[in-house]
C-alpha cells in the first residue's frame, strides 16, 4: 500500500510532519524516501557548533551522488556562533541557499564567505558596531535592514556604507546615549544624500542624534519612507526639515532627549502638520500636549487609525479627539483613572465604526464587561486590565458579537464565561489572567469556537479541561454526555515551561510536573478532592498554555 502512494500525495502529507516523524517514514521504503528528503532538507537549522559538523558531513557524504543532499537546501538558519572559517566549505555543499539565517550579531563576521551563495536573496539585519571586513557590492541589492552603531572609532565611514548599499529598506543609525561624544551629528547636506542614496527607504530611525545645518528651501520629498522614528538631542530644526521631507509618513515615533520640552513641542507640530497620511502617532510628550497634538491631525484630516485616551483628558476633551477621527481609528487604548465612570468614557466610542480593537487599562478599577461589549459592537480584539471584571443586573446578551481575540486580568466569575459563551461564540483566542478568590472556577464554552487558551491563576489551582468532542475514538455526537472526558493539569511553577496541545495522545510539552491525568467516562473523578478547581468545559482545542500567575499589570 505505500508504495503506490502518489509522489504529490507523500509531497503534501510531508509538508505536514516535523522533523522526527519526517526521519521514520523516509526508512518505509524507497518511493517515501525520494518524497520526503527534499522537504527534510529544505529547511535546515542548526543550534550548535557539533550539530554543525554532523551536518556538514552528512552532506560530504553525498555530494558525489548524482543529486547530493545539500541541493535540497533552500533555508539555511545558523543559530550558533559561527565565523567565515566555519562556513567557508559550506557553500558549495549547498549551492542553491536562497535565505540564510544568523545571529543579527554574527552576521558581520560570516559575511565575508556568503558571496559563494549566488541565489542568495534573503539575509538578516546588518548590525555594525566596527568597521566592516567584507566587501558590499555582492550585498548591494540583498540587504534591506541595517543598522549602524555610530561609535567614534569607525564614524567617518557609515556615510560611505550607506551609499554602497542601494537596497537598504529600514535604517537605524544610533548613538550611545551614556557617551556624549558617540552622538551622531547630521548635517543636512547628508541627510539628502541618505534619501538619494536609499530609492526603497521605507524605515529610518534615528537615535540621540544632532541635525545641523540650512534647511533647504526646495527638496523633494521622499515618496517611499511610512514609518519614522526620531530620538533628537536638541530641537534646533528636526522638526522643520522632516516636516519637508517625510510627507507621506505613516507611523511617527518622536521622543526628546533635551530639557527644553518646549522646543520639543514645537518641533513636533511643526512636523505633525505636514502628516496628512498618519495613522499612528508615538511621542514623548505630556498628555495635554499629545491631545493638541491629535487636534492638528485633526484638522489637516489625517487618517489616524490607533488613539491613546489618556485617564487625565476630560470627557469633552476625550470626545473631541475621538470624534476627529472616529470615521478612521480601529484601535483605541483607554486608561480610566479611580472613580472614573466607565460608561461615560465609553459614549464617545459608540460612533467608532470602524473600531476592531480596543484596550480599556484600569488597573485599580471594577470594570462592567458587558457595558464596553453592548458600546463597541464592532470588536475584533478586546483586551481589559482590571481589579474586578463583572456584569451589570441585566447580563444577557442582546446581540451576538464578532469578538474573536479576548484578554482579561483580575478577578472574575463563572458568570463572566458563561456570558461571553452567548455573547461572544465566535471567540477563537483567550488569554486570561485570574486572581482567584473562591475554591472554585467554571469556564463553561459549550458553544464557542476556542482554538487556543492562555490561562494564568493565583494560587496553584488544578485545572480540569473537559472536552465535548469523543476525539479518542473518532465520533463527534456531542450530544451524548458520556462522550465528556477531560484531562487534568497543574499550572507549573517552572516559568520556562508552558503546555502545548499538539495531540491528544501524549504528554504536553516538556514539563512532566504540567501534566496530571487522562479522566475517562464512568472513572472517579480525583480532582474534587482540591482545594481549588478550575474547570474548563468546550469542544477540541488546539493550544494551551497553563502557567501561575505573577501578578504583575503585564501578566499575559
Amino acid at each position: 500500500m505505500a508504495n503506490h502512494l502518489p509522489f504529490e500525495v507523500l509531497t503534501i502529507i510531508g509538508k505536514h510532519l516535523y522533523i522526527k516523524e519526517l526521519s521514520a517514514c523516509m526508512q518505509v521504503c524507497h518511493a517515501w524516501r525520494k518524497a520526503f528528503v527534499p522537504i527534510l532538507y529544505h529547511d535546515v537549522e542548526i543550534r550548535s557548533g557539533i550539530q554543525f559538523d554532523h551536518f556538514v558531513e552528512t552532506l560530504e557524504s553525498t555530494k558525489h551522488d548524482k543529486l547530493p543532499l545539500g541541493h535540497h537546501v533552500r533555508i539555511l538558519n545558523l543559530w550558533f556562533e559561527a565565523y567565515g572559517n566555519d562556513i567557508k566549505d559550506l557553500p558549495p555543499l549547498c549551492p542553491f541557499v536562497v535565505e540564510i539565517g544568523v545571529w543579527d550579531t554574527q552576521f558581520q563576521y560570516i559575511a565575508c564567505e556568503m558571496h559563494q551563495w549566488k541565489h542568495l536573496a534573503t539575509v538578516p539585519e546588518l548590525i555594525l558596531d566596527q568597521s566592516p571586513k567584507f566587501s558590499f557590492e555582492f550585498f548591494k541589492n540583498i540587504i534591506t535592514d541595517l543598522v549602524l552603531d555610530t561609535l567614534a572609532e569607525w564614524y567617518d565611514e557609515w556615510m560611505t556604507i550607506i551609499t554602497r548599499l542601494p537596497g537598504v529598506e529600514r535604517l537605524v543609525i544610533k548613538g550611545d546615549y551614556d557617551r556624549d561624544q558617540h552622538f551622531p551629528k547630521l548635517s543636512v547636506s547628508e541627510m539628502e544624500t541618505i534619501f538619494e542614496s536609499l530609492p526603497r527607504l521605507s524605515h529610518l530611525e534615528l537615535s540621540y542624534f544632532y541635525l545641523y545645518g540650512d534647511v533647504p528651501v526646495h527638496t523633494s520629498p521622499c515618496e517611499t519612507l511610512d514609518i519614522l522614528s526620531l530620538s533628537p538631542m536638541d530641537n534646533h530644526m528636526w522638526g522643520r526639515y522632516f516636516s519637508k521631507k517625510c510627507t507621506k509618513v505613516g507611523r511617527l515615533i518622536v521622543y526628546g532627549y533635551s530639557n527644553d520640552a518646549a522646543g520639543m513641542f514645537a518641533e513636533s507640530k511643526t512636523l505633525l502638520r505636514s502628516c496628512r497620511c498618519l495613522k499612528e502617532l508615538e511621542a514623548g510628550l505630556a498628555t495635554d500636549e499629545i491631545r493638541q497634538c491629535l487636534a492638528i491631525l485633526a484638522e489637516i484630516g489625517a487618517p489616524m487609525r490607533s488613539l491613546d485616551l489618556y485617564a487625565d483628558w476630560d470627557l469633552d476633551s476625550m470626545s473631541h479627539v475621538v470624534h476627529g477621527f472616529q470615521r478612521t481609528v480601529s484601535k483605541i487604548t483607554l486608561k480610566i483613572a479611580d472613580g472614573t465612570m466607565l460608561q461615560t468614557r465609553m459614549m464617545p466610542l459608540r460612533r467608532c465604526a470602524s473600531l476592531t480593537i480596543l484596550t480599556v487599562d484600569a488597573m485599580f478599577q471594577d470594570i462592567q464587561l458587558d457595558a464596553i461589549m453592548e458600546a463597541c459592537v464592532h470588536l475584533k480584539i478586546l483586551k481589559i486590565v482590571s481589579k474586578l471584571l463583572y456584569l451589570g443586573s441585566m447580563p444577557a446578551a442582546t446581540q451576538l458579537h464578532s469578538l474573536e481575540r479576548l484578554t482579561m486580568k483580575g478577578i472574575m466569575g463563572s458568570e463572566v464565561f458563561s456570558y461571553l459563551s452567548d455573547a461572544a461564540p465566535n471567540i477563537t483566542e483567550l488569554v486570561c489572567s485570574i486572581t482567584l478568590e473562591g475554591q472554585s472556577l467554571s469556564m463553561d464554552f459549550p458553544f464557542m469556537r476556542l482554538r487556543r487558551l492562555y490561562l494564568r491563576c493565583s494560587g496553584q489551582p488544578l485545572y480540569r479541561l473537559i472536552l465535548l468532542d469523543k476525539i479518542l475514538n473518532g465520533t463527534k455526537d456531542t450530544n451524548d454526555e458520556s462522550n465528556e472526558w477531560y484531562r487534568c493539569y497543574r499550572g507549573c511553577p517552572d516559568d520556562r515551561y508552558t503546555l502545548h496541545t499538539v495531540s491528544y495522545g501524549e504528554k504536553l510539552g516538556g514539563c512532566t510536573c504540567g501534566f496530571d491525568s487522562i479522566v475517562y467516562p464512568g472513572e472517579s473523578d480525583r480532582s474534587s478532592q482540591e482545594v481549588a478547581l478550575v474547570s474548563l468545559r468546550c469542544r477540541s482545542i488546539q493550544d494551551i498554555s497553563i502557567r501561575p500567575s505573577t501578578g504583575s499589570r503585564y501578566d499575559f
